[in-house]
């Protein structure tokens, strides 16, 4: 009687048609949980993945007719999986601070998929968890319904936040809340009293605010040590270019701060929310679009034996600069908007507008030196034309590559 409870409620479970009488041989499938964390301020990214046994996705693929793709098979037993586990909580279970208990309920996303003749399923979420509150964290993973049996541990975690990169990024984050902050006491401190002492910490802390912000992650670094590693640069070529990011950076910002302060339009408000995301997918349409044309200008180069020296217009042009002071200044800087929306809401738009500056000044120093040492590591390298050739082609792939990344995550 058991057994026939057990068949009846699986073929409820995976709403299969009832031609598949295959499922009656289903085992309780056996899933590997593998789990990664990562603790961003004070909440915790979730990413966890089901690996299913292989049996268990034979079967349960076999118990439709062959009429029917791969990808529609997917689809629907993904709709069955979910209609079970988010009515149970993804059969997740989170505690902290020894009795606190954290309830699954909002996913930001999730797949299916099928690898290596296993499904795997995957599904991440956002958690009010702090840092401290890691520290007495457990998770399991239990199916009530006896649906499925869940192969987890402690060990099965990978706490990103750990990594030696991620406490880099934490620490600069840290950092530059605190260095936001004082900015900020600065900005009040000059409403009340206007003094000279506070304005030059202000700027200080603004220019050691935009060397913070650009030696964290993108900022277009790697554009730049790639696009100076490409062609023989001059020092002013490279200052003047860092220049130029850091001022499209900050003042792509200040045209967004306006747009935000100023709009009282709700459908904007919600729309400029995903600006980052929005000008960051130009960004990388911008470095394709630089990419290809330099590689086709590489090849035309090649093709009519120009040398490095040529002067002629199809090889000297300042497109490709632009291109690239846009496509690494065109994603605005978060701090920046803070304070320019600080400054607004004091009616001190000049000091605001300072601050901006001394910041595209600290981050501009950033990505000078960076392409100063790409100019240094080609010119050590002039001597070797295999060298040179490699540092041309694969300048040119990296930066195709590096749009392409941009664009498709």
């Amino acid at each position: 009687m058991k057994q026939l409870l057990k068949i009846f409620l699986l073929l409820t479970f995976f709403q299969v048609f009832s031609f598949s009488c295959t499922l009656c041989t289903v085992q309780t499938p056996s899933i590997h949980v593998l789990v990664k964390k990562d603790i961003i301020d004070d909440k915790t990214l979730f990413k966890i993945k089901w690996t299913f046994n292989t049996p268990f996705t034979k079967q349960t693929i076999d118990s439709y007719p062959e009429k029917f793709d791969i990808k529609f098979k997917l689809q629907e037993i993904k709709k069955s999986l979910e209609k079970y586990i988010i009515k149970n909580d993804y059969l997740t279970y989170i505690t902290y601070d020894i009795d606190k208990k954290y309830v699954v309920k909002n996913v930001s996303s999730s797949k299916l998929q099928l690898k290596h003749n296993m499904f795997i399923y995957s599904y991440s979420f956002t958690a009010n968890l702090n840092k401290k509150q890691n520290e007495n964290l457990d998770i399991k993973f239990e199916d009530k319904g006896n649906f499925f049996i869940f192969n987890f541990n402690q060990d099965n975690i990978i706490d990103r936040s750990k990594s030696p990169q991620n406490i880099i990024i934490q620490y600069l984050s840290k950092t530059l809340k605190d260095i936001t902050n004082n900015i900020k006491e600065l900005l009040n401190d000059l409403d009340k009293s206007n003094s000279a002492i506070s304005y030059i910490w202000l700027l200080s802390f603004s220019f050691l605010y935009g060397i913070l912000h650009a030696i964290g992650p993108g900022h277009g670094k790697s554009l730049i040590s790639s696009y100076f590693l490409k062609d023989d640069s001059s020092h002013i070529k490279a200052l003047s270019m860092s220049g130029l990011i850091g001022v499209v950076h900050t003042f792509s910002a200040f045209i967004l701060t306006l747009v935000i302060y100023y709009s009282v339009d709700t459908f904007l408000g919600s729309y400029f929310n995903n600006v980052e995301k929005i000008a960051t997918k130009i960004s990388a349409v911008i470095i394709i679009a630089i990419a290809l044309y330099l590689i086709y200008k590489k090849i035309i180069k090649s093709r009519n034996n120009h040398q490095n020296s040529c002067g002629c217009s199809g090889c000297k042009t300042h497109s490709t600069d632009i291109g690239v002071i846009l496509s690494a200044g065109i994603v605005p800087c978060a701090g920046t908007v803070t304070i320019f929306i600080y400054t607004m809401s004091l009616n001190m738009y000049f000091i605001g507008f300072l601050s901006a500056v001394f910041m595209s000044l600290g981050m501009s120093l950033i990505i000078y030196i960076t392409a100063l040492l790409s100019i240094k590591i080609r010119d050590k390298a002039s001597t070797n034309t295999t060298v040179i050739k490699f540092f041309e082609y694969g300048s040119l792939a990296f930066i195709l590559f590096l749009g392409v990344i941009l664009l498709i995550v």
